[in-house]
């Protein structure tokens, strides 16, 4: 469900990057999303703070280097989840279909310029 670096849980790679993303929301809230998107957020902070502490000390030392801190994910797992929950939503065909004639009609291409569960929207 989760994926930070190839795995989560003990065994977990951080090489990867440090951060939760989940993968399956089938089995997931959104507000389980947000709490993790706090959670990547806490971690991020962590990694700059630590980032700038290293290159005070290498500064101090005469050293330089340049450390790149991983950047949180985007979209994060609550806008991933929302989107996620509109494509897997269930719409009346009918209805969804004549919405996807009309704006083909008008030049727009299915895919391309909107999805399916847009049409109706």
């Amino acid at each position: 469900m989760f994926n930070r670096g190839k795995k989560y849980g003990k065994d977990r790679d951080l090489e990867m990057t440090p951060y939760i993303i989940v993968e399956n929301f089938e089995h997931i809230s959104e507000k389980k999303c947000v709490k993790l998107d706090t959670d990547n957020e806490h971690v991020y902070k962590k990694f700059v703070s630590q980032a700038r502490k290293a290159e005070k000390v290498m500064d101090e030392g005469g050293l330089s280097f340049n450390l790149d801190v991983p950047r949180l994910p985007v979209p994060n797992n609550r806008d991933r989840y929302i989107l996620w929950k509109k494509r897997n939503s269930k719409r009346h065909v009918i209805p969804q279909s004549d919405a996807i004639i009309f704006l083909h009609e008008k030049g727009f291409i299915l895919n391309k310029h909107y999805e399916a569960w847009q049409a109706i929207e």
